[in-house]
């Protein structure tokens, strides 16, 4: 899975866009029939896992940007939020690592600040 795909399940989940039929087939992970949260978790875990994905920063920015709206859209209860939110965390902590050149961010406080977010 490409991130491009976890961001198109987001806004087909968020009713701003449509999949086609192969698409549906494809990350409807569960095999319920439905795409649905749970196919979220499931395509962003395989993604996560997948080691041949460069994850970076600009990629993690829209992630991040269209997971927000994704939740804040009201079309989850406040369980499913939470629910989607630490499965995502918990797979962001255990499959993504974050490579840096340098270590320069952690010497101004602009950059503690930006690795503390």
């Amino acid at each position: 899975m490409k991130l491009n795909e976890i961001i198109n399940v987001m806004k087909y989940l968020g009713d701003e866009t449509s999949l086609s039929d192969k698409e549906l087939y494809r990350y409807d992970m569960n095999k319920d029939g439905v795409v649905d949260y749970e196919d979220l978790i499931l395509v962003f875990e395989t993604f996560a896992k997948d080691t041949t994905q460069t994850k970076n920063q600009t990629g993690g920015l829209q992630f991040k940007k269209q997971i927000r709206k994704l939740l804040k859209s009201g079309k989850f209860s406040d369980n499913q939020v939470n629910y989607i939110g630490q499965k995502i965390s918990e797979i962001s902590e255990n499959h993504i690592v974050e490579i840096r050149n340098t270590d320069n961010m952690v010497k101004t406080e602009k950059g503690k600040r930006t690795i503390i977010k």
